[in-house]
């Protein structure tokens, strides 16, 4: 079953066995336990990008509460064990180069179908 974590609120079925959540990095926490609360066991595999913009939250008193926190962020200060995928195919090399260096350390690599993209 595939669902936002808006909509996990409305599913009426069994558990799920794993909750994979995409662009965690985005997903604020009060969201994301939506969809946790479904899970087996609390069993989620939490997919995204650290170094990505952090979503937007348009309450002062949310903020200073702490609700700005993402689940990525607290899974990472929990002592979560990342693991970074290295080869992007989103944009051609000579674009990839800049993010690369400012925010990855250089640890990225390019993968073959975006060397043949025009930049």
């Amino acid at each position: 079953v595939g669902v936002t974590c808006n909509s996990a609120v409305s599913l009426n079925t069994e558990p799920f066995d794993v909750v994979i959540m995409d662009e965690c990095s985005q997903c604020l926490e009060p969201l994301a336990l939506v969809p946790l609360c479904k899970a087996k066991a609390g069993r989620m595999v939490a997919v995204g990008d650290p170094q990505q913009l952090p979503p937007t939250l348009s309450s002062q008193s949310g903020e200073s509460q702490g609700l700005e926190k993402t689940m990525f962020l607290r899974l990472a200060n929990a002592g979560a064990d990342p693991v970074m995928l290295r080869t992007q195919y989103r944009c051609h090399p000579s674009i990839s180069h800049i993010s690369n260096s400012l925010f990855y350390g250089g640890r990225l690599q390019d993968g073959a179908a975006v060397v043949d993209r025009p930049p």
